[in-house]
């Protein structure tokens, strides 16, 4: 009886290895990938771009670079090899607190960063887009972790930065149709 048990036993864990072996190697197989963080960059409706930043914050600047890279669209210098100009104003950042510790000190945080962006289309000159893109987070402060509040930070700034490059990107392609003319 002890033997037909641990049989039975060897019996379902062949068949759960061979499921789960199954599933592996079907998923493998079909394509399946797991979403990612840059799953909003698609195709650009544009070629090539040049990017102007006239106060932007560096990391939005790096980002939408980035993320323009990534939709297959050449970065280029000069005026004259690009289709799009995509200018990027002063990015405004804010802080404001909304809450305190008993002591006075700031416990939360709301952080705003705004980001003006104009595109023109060089062959016409025409604007095809003029706009802002905003984003928003809260954070918790912890006043007696100070070196780790201040790396959190830097990283909210940074997720911060990619959500507007995207932002500015998503409403240039709205925008710009090249053969709806």
């Amino acid at each position: 009886m002890i033997k037909s048990s641990a049989k039975r036993i060897q019996n379902y864990q062949s068949w759960y290895f061979l499921g789960v072996l199954f599933v592996a190697l079907t998923l493998s197989g079909c394509g399946f990938k797991l979403k990612g963080y840059n799953e909003g960059v698609g195709a650009a409706s544009f070629k090539s771009a040049k990017v102007e930043a006239n106060g932007a914050h560096r990391d939005v600047v790096h980002s939408l670079e980035f993320f323009l890279k990534e939709s297959d669209v050449q970065l280029v210098d000069s005026m004259a090899s690009a289709e799009l100009v995509i200018r990027l104003g002063k990015t405004d950042y804010q802080r404001s607190t909304t809450g305190k510790t008993s002591a006075g000190d700031t416990s939360s945080e709301l952080i705003k960063m705004t980001q003006p962006f104009s595109v023109e289309e060089v062959s016409t000159g025409k604007e095809v887009a003029s706009a802002q893109v905003s984003s928003f987070r809260d954070r918790n402060v912890d006043a007696n972790q100070a070196q780790a509040s201040n790396r959190e930070l830097k990283s909210i700034q940074k997720q911060m930065a990619d959500e507007l490059a995207l932002q500015v990107l998503e409403r240039v392609n709205r925008a710009y149709s090249p053969g709806l003319k």
